[in-house]
């Protein structure tokens, strides 16, 4: 099975922007 760089970036990035998501709703 082949590695997609690209998909595994977009889910790293999402897993990383949550948390900051999470703080902006809570301000």
């Amino acid at each position: 099975a082949q590695l997609d760089v690209r998909e595994l970036g977009i889910q790293f990035g999402c897993v990383r922007l949550i948390p900051f998501v999470q703080r902006g709703l809570t301000l």
